[in-house]
């Protein structure tokens, strides 16, 4: 089970990831959780929408979808952990059997909105998520007869800070130098504190954040 290593966004527009699997055994059913992993506190994405066309699963299928703890299928319900995760999202679905004997394609997607800036946001594919966070990584895929089939998982990264980009638009240029302007020479008692501005967060905004932002100009998100 594989999707792209790095994914970048800005804050107020979505980000379309793919849940893709390569060279696996043929199967007819999977039962997948994806849950971001952000730092604590912050939520950087907010799932909307599961999206199953084009996948590799032989139709006609059958599919149960829960996003944030809401059935978005009928028929559906969604686990006993899902309402406490606000960015969880469970696909379940069974079809025809793939042809094989290495199946590799799309399964799903996932459509997020970036909500927050974030280093270090983990989509990671989860099971026995409680309220006091995850215990495992898990994904059911089985074959025909009902036999889980071993996959091997990769984790995705989901990483939109930009260094030296202050208001957070993807860009480093003049009114990321202006912020840090304002801010200048305020800690975080200051009325003035702004801590975006404090670049490399040593707790005082002062020449060195204007340094590193001047150093970074011109660079965009990727």
């Amino acid at each position: 089970m594989v999707s792209a290593l790095n994914f970048t966004g800005k804050v107020g527009s979505q980000l379309v990831v793919r849940v893709v699997i390569q060279g696996s055994a043929p199967f007819d059913y999977f039962n997948i959780q994806v849950d971001p992993a952000s730092p604590c506190c912050v939520q950087a994405l907010s799932p909307v929408s599961v999206d199953l066309n084009g996948t590799v699963l032989p139709g006609p299928i059958s599919e149960s979808i829960c996003i944030r703890g809401t059935a978005t299928t009928t028929n559906t319900t969604c686990a006993s952990w899902a309402p406490n995760s606000h960015e969880a999202v469970q696909v379940i679905a069974s079809g025809g059997t793939t042809s094989g004997p290495a199946t590799s394609g799309l399964l799903f997607t996932i459509t997020y909105d970036i909500l927050a800036r974030t280093t270090d946001t983990n989509l990671l594919f989860e099971n026995n998520v409680t309220p006091l966070g995850h215990s495992c990584a898990c994904v059911h895929i089985l074959d025909s007869k009902g036999n889980n089939l071993p996959e091997n998982l990769e984790i995705s990264i989901f990483e939109n800070f930009l260094f030296g980009d202050v208001n957070g638009d993807c860009v480093v240029n003049v009114v990321d130098l202006a912020l840090v302007a304002l801010a200048f020479d305020s800690t975080s008692s200051s009325s003035n504190w702004n801590p975006s501005a404090d670049v490399n967060n040593d707790g005082v905004v002062n020449l060195l954040d204007l340094t590193l932002v001047g150093l970074n100009l011109g660079k965009i998100c990727t």
